[in-house]
């Protein structure tokens, strides 16, 4: 028993694997999924940008109480 499941265990690795592969090799380096992850990377960074930003300009205090004030 316990050999069969350690053989359905990597045919199910197997199966994975390869549909990962395939995965992969459909999406990666889509002029349309590329586009979408630089655009995603640059709001991120202006974002973490903005915010480091924000807590140079205000004290400790007001920075971490910002949003309730709103």
């Amino acid at each position: 028993m316990a050999e069969q499941i350690s053989r359905d265990l990597e045919q199910l690795c197997s199966y994975l694997t390869t549909l990962w592969t395939r995965f992969l090799e459909s999406v990666t380096l889509q002029p349309e999924v590329t586009a979408f992850l630089s655009q995603e990377h640059h709001t991120l960074r202006v974002k973490r940008f903005s915010e480091a930003f924000f807590y140079m300009e205000h004290e400790k205090e007001t920075a971490l109480t910002f949003q309730e004030q709103l």
